[in-house]
């Protein structure tokens, strides 16, 4: 696994200026003295402004070039079409703002988020994201981009939490390997676009919120056991699509156990199996988390996108806090995109959150998975018998 370096470029200047020369005064006339004194003041004040307006200047040019990277090709030049004659370099618009990025390495690519100014391509370097319309310029780590497209299952590795599967570990179930896994290729493109229709019309008709997390109003969810448990005649899903989930749920499954190395056959679909929309209904609350502590049954989450961003909606990147550098807690993201399934081993190991929406629809289907046949279904069709019967012996 291929790690990056912080870029970490530093530009250094030197003030100098000359001492003013005293004012030349009458010795015979001490109100000479007096005069000179009054008529110096004007002048000082003239010539500290001018120091301080100086300092000022070359103080924020070292900052604003404190983070940017010497090694970058001086000759990147951003257009307004949002194309670059650099190979190589993606570059796209997002409320306003340019993404540049360098050449890939291993699905891990460096994303810069800059002003775009036709008149003035200089770079203003920022500490953090602030809300659209600021000049900023921020620096990502990115898994996948929407440009990209991933045909192969891919892998960014990670230590395992060495106490986040103590139970998994005495069952023999433990992931072999953590990290996050994605692929463009899950299922295909008629698949996704039903999926998608089914995401949006469900949550529309039966979608569920509550004010008592921190989500807020923003998320709705329809979990499939609530689906299954609909009468005829109300929103009861059609054979079809059920076929499809099953179809979807399978080759979800297999790729955790071949990323992760967990066996199939221990791996079990928790009731957290949901179609889920993101709006910007209320105001944003960051909602940093680790699945594995709200929910210890967890072993496994996973997303397959059905909206892209920038196209379906804009931000609402998924961040992991476990990027390249040598602080703790770097972000390095991964964006949505439609068809795009990415999943992540569900302890410490993988601190995430999602970045705030601004406008438009999110529109996912989650598959979270466990080791614990107690807590579990084997296969999504089990889970619908299990949601079918009269009383629900429990709900988890």
């Amino acid at each position: 696994m291929s790690t990056r370096t912080k870029i970490n470029s530093k530009t250094r200047s030197t003030i100098k200026s000359s001492p003013c020369a005293d004012p030349i005064v009458s010795k015979d006339n001490p109100n000479d003295v007096n005069k000179s004194e009054q008529k110096s003041k004007p002048k000082k004040l003239i010539i500290s402004s001018l120091i301080i307006l100086i300092v000022a200047i070359v103080i924020n040019l070292i900052i604003s070039h404190l983070y940017v990277d010497n090694g970058y090709p001086n000759d990147l030049i951003i257009s307004e079409s949002g194309k670059s004659s650099n190979d190589g370099v993606i570059i796209k618009s997002e409320e306003g703002k340019v993404i540049t990025s360098p050449e890939e390495n291993n699905n891990n690519v460096i994303i810069t988020l800059m002003e775009s100014n036709s008149t003035n391509n200089q770079e203003e370097t920022i500490n953090s994201e602030k809300v659209k319309g600021e000049e900023e310029k921020i620096v990502y780590s990115f898994l996948a981009t929407v440009e990209q497209d991933i045909q192969q299952l891919s892998l960014y590795q990670q230590p395992c939490s060495p106490t986040g599967y103590r139970y998994e570990d005495s069952i023999g179930s433990a992931p072999e390997i953590c990290g996050v896994t994605f692929t463009d290729y899950l299922v295909d493109d008629e698949a996704i676009n039903r999926l998608q229709l089914i995401a949006d019309n469900y949550t529309e008709l039966f979608g569920e919120t509550t004010t008592t997390n921190r989500e807020s109003y923003n998320l709705q969810w329809i979990n499939l056991h609530s689906i299954f448990r609909k009468p005829h005649g109300k929103g009861l899903i059609s054979d079809d699509d059920y076929q499809l989930l099953l179809n979807v749920s399978q080759a979800a499954k297999a790729v955790v156990s071949m990323a992760f190395g967990v066996p199939e056959d221990r791996l079990y679909f928790t009731t957290v199996c949901q179609f889920t929309r993101y709006e910007p209904v209320t105001t944003f609350s960051e909602f940093r988390h680790i699945d594995k502590v709200r929910s210890p049954e967890l072993i496994v989450t996973s997303i397959l996108w059905l909206s892209t961003v920038d196209e379906h909606f804009s931000g609402g990147r998924l961040e992991f806090l476990n990027g390249p550098g040598e602080e703790q807690f770097n972000p390095i993201l991964i964006e949505p995109k439609k068809g795009r399934y990415a999943a992540w081993t569900s302890s410490h190991e993988n601190p995430h959150g999602v970045h705030e929406l601004f406008h438009g629809k999110r529109l996912a289907l989650i598959f979270a998975f466990t080791a614990n046949p107690k807590f579990g279904h084997s296969t999504i069709e089990q889970l619908r018998t299990w949601a079918t019967i009269k009383k629900p012996s429990f709900y988890y």
